[in-house]
């Protein structure tokens, strides 16, 4: 464990190898919403804005971090830089967030940061109700009659874009109203879109957002 939430924060961790999973408590369980690698910060927003860590950070495996003070880190890294740390760092941030109740059940309310690609959302076959089985998977529970199929939209990452696929569901996903194809739909940097997924009566709508 490296921060709690609740704790001070008075520095930005500036991660040199390893992998740290961020998380929030919901409801007495410990929920991840994304996920750090080698190259990024954790705690840039937190040291700048109220001085409190939000979320908890822990390490997945072997991690070495640095620790930058607030005039350390905005002298190496808060003014534009073409070296290769600052430009992981800046790298887009995709975020999936719920629009609905039926959504809200499996997701955070601050959303899910997308790391690992491609993201499959789908319905879930067995317990848990809702969960993030693997880090590139959101799996929600539903009665029947179904509007979620197994493999309903999958969000994709190339090296110039974040794009969205229905790999073939049974009632389909609507993205800003419009039915979504096997083609990948591309979302620029800077866009939201709104997500019906399972037909236009389902209940699951959420938001993309690409930061």
């Amino acid at each position: 464990m490296l921060f709690r939430a609740g704790d001070t924060c008075n520095a930005v961790a500036l991660i040199h190898e390893g992998e740290i999973e961020l998380l929030v408590d919901r409801n007495g369980e410990a929920i991840r919403v994304g996920t750090r690698g080698r190259g990024t910060f954790v705690g840039d927003d937190e040291m700048l804005g109220d001085g409190v860590w939000h979320r908890t950070a822990r390490a997945l495996r072997r991690t070495r971090i640095e620790m930058l003070a607030r005039d350390v880190y905005l002298e190496r890294f808060a003014r534009p830089s073409t070296s290769p740390t600052a430009a992981v760092a800046a790298e887009r941030l995709v975020r999936l967030l719920p629009a609905s109740p039926a959504s809200a059940a499996g997701l955070p309310a601050e959303g899910l940061e997308i790391v690992d690609f491609p993201f499959l959302v789908g319905r879930a076959t067995s317990e848990p109700a809702a969960s993030v089985n693997r880090r590139n998977t959101l799996l929600l529970r539903e009665d029947r009659p179904y509007h979620l199929s197994r493999r309903q939209f999958v969000v994709l990452r190339d090296t110039d874009s974040i794009g969205l696929t229905d790999p073939g569901s049974r009632l389909g996903t609507f993205v800003d109203g419009e039915r979504l194809s096997t083609d990948p739909l591309r979302l620029p940097i800077g866009s939201e879109a709104e997500i019906r997924a399972g037909g236009p009566q389902s209940p699951f709508r959420f938001r993309l957002r690409v930061e």
